[in-house]
């Protein structure tokens, strides 16, 4: 009881962030675009006692901080968004 156990440990999670798109508005009435992303992280926490990755906890109500971790989960995420929008142009 009040022994800090990550105190020397733990190390900054590291990200590294690309991203890039393009959007064309046909005229005054709509919106088309297109946009990827891609990150990778490193250095993130490893749970012991759970054997994952903090990332793969899940959203449950719990604490955190209170039990061993290493920083060595690697991990990647990346996605593609498209939108198509139609804007009000004739009053509302």
């Amino acid at each position: 009881e009040g022994e800090l156990v990550n105190r020397d440990n733990l190390k900054y999670i590291r990200s590294a962030h690309i991203t890039g798109g393009v959007e064309w508005n046909t005229g005054t009435s709509s919106r088309i675009s297109v946009e990827s992303y891609f990150k990778r992280y490193s250095n993130y926490p490893f749970l012991l006692r759970e054997r994952i990755s903090l990332a793969n906890l899940g959203g449950d109500f719990g604490v955190i901080g209170n039990e061993p971790v290493l920083p060595i989960s690697n991990g990647r995420t990346y996605g593609l968004e498209v939108l198509l929008q139609q804007r009000l142009y004739k009053g509302f």
